[in-house]
């Protein structure tokens, strides 16, 4: 460390950015029918999905309920998870290639009904948060070239690569679902290293990928944009755009909810049990109100309680002074031994673990 003793601020202002980025995380969310082809990848790789939906709290009706929506680090830890337990680098790939439209309820139907592709991707990128929060994808005509490029600054590295790539598979098989024409990549970038056969890229996307790039993106032609859609339907695309406008609203105000919900939470914790009926007290709802308007945006009391609790043992855990069976009394369990099964299921590691890999940071 440097005698001026500039490090220590520096290394907590890493920490309190890393546990800000943990909380985006854990709030962001997923619309669920993305990944409702997993069963049926899972039974051909001969893998059993129930258990690697257990193992990410996902509960196996959220795939194919209308709106439903998941965590998004639950989500990509199912990618991840899928692609140790099959053996197959090309999970999240080979997932993404059953996608169908449809699978994302009503964008999926507003796709399907836009007049051609440039359209249709012009809504996937005005309403990305609709389907998926924490994330960035953008889309743009430069030159002879359609560019897509898409991030997730707040997935911790282990879990982009499989995200990633689904993505990007889903995407060009969306495309050619949709154009009813075979849509093939100029090129495919990724910002991680490969962990399958370059034939299974070229066979997803028509090239083979460039790896260990500065970002995830992929070309097209330009013409691409001006694709049609034989399934387009103008009034339907009106109404479907409606609907998608209003629910992305609808969206937002939950997650103004949820914030005030993960406030109530912080200030309740330390002096007692945390229930539904004092958590809406405490915001001005009745118990009733409070679980319809988190409910429409596919979260719960419950989750959001584990959310917040996730989130506050690790700032918990980060000062040094705060011992892991005070952190337990903090987040208001009992038994210290509850606490650390909690901890390793919210983020994969116990709580003396975690702690022994941030003091190697």
């Amino acid at each position: 460390m440097p005698k001026n003793g500039t490090a220590k601020p520096c290394k907590l202002r890493q920490n309190s950015c890393r546990l800000r980025q943990m909380s985006d995380l854990h709030r962001a969310a997923v619309l669920a029918g993305s990944f409702r082809r997993l069963p049926e990848l899972a039974a051909t790789l001969r893998i059993p999905a129930a258990a690697l939906l257990r193992d990410c709290a996902i509960a196996p009706e959220t795939l194919t309920q209308a709106g439903a929506r998941m965590p998004l680090v639950n989500a990509t830890r199912m990618l991840h998870l899928g692609a140790a337990r099959s053996g197959r680098g090309d999970f999240g790939l080979q997932l993404g290639m059953l996608h169908q439209p449809g699978d994302l309820g009503a964008l999926g139907y507003l796709w399907l009904s836009a007049p051609d592709i440039g359209t249709a991707m012009a809504a996937g990128a005005r309403y990305e948060s609709f389907v998926q929060g924490g994330a960035a994808f953008s889309y743009g005509l430069h030159g002879d070239t359609l560019a897509v490029t898409y991030v997730t600054p707040n997935l911790p590295a282990a879990l982009r690569p499989q995200d990633a790539e689904f993505t990007f598979a889903l995407l060009i098989t969306a495309l050619r679902r949709l154009s009813m024409r075979h849509v093939a990549a100029q090129t495919i970038e990724f910002a991680h290293a490969p962990d399958a056969k370059l034939a299974a890229y070229r066979h997803c996307f028509g090239v083979a990928p460039q790896f260990n790039a500065a970002l995830n993106r992929m070309t097209l032609p330009a013409d691409t944009a001006a694709l049609a859609i034989p399934t387009r339907d103008a009034g339907l695309f009106a109404i479907l755009s409606d609907y998608i406008e209003r629910q992305s609203l609808d969206l937002a105000h939950a997650a103004d909810l949820a914030a005030r919900v993960d406030r109530a939470i912080r200030a309740s914790l330390p002096s007692g049990q945390v229930t539904l009926a004092s958590l809406a007290a405490s915001l001005r709802l009745s118990p009733r109100s409070l679980q319809r308007r988190l409910a429409a945006s596919g979260q719960s009391v419950r989750g959001l309680l584990a959310t917040t609790r996730a989130t506050l043992a690790l700032e918990a855990l980060a000062l040094p002074a705060v011992s892991v069976d005070e952190a337990a009394r903090r987040l208001g369990f009992a038994d210290p031994s509850a606490f650390t099964r909690a901890f390793h299921g919210w983020h994969g590691l116990s709580p003396r673990a975690w702690r022994r890999g941030r003091a190697l940071d």
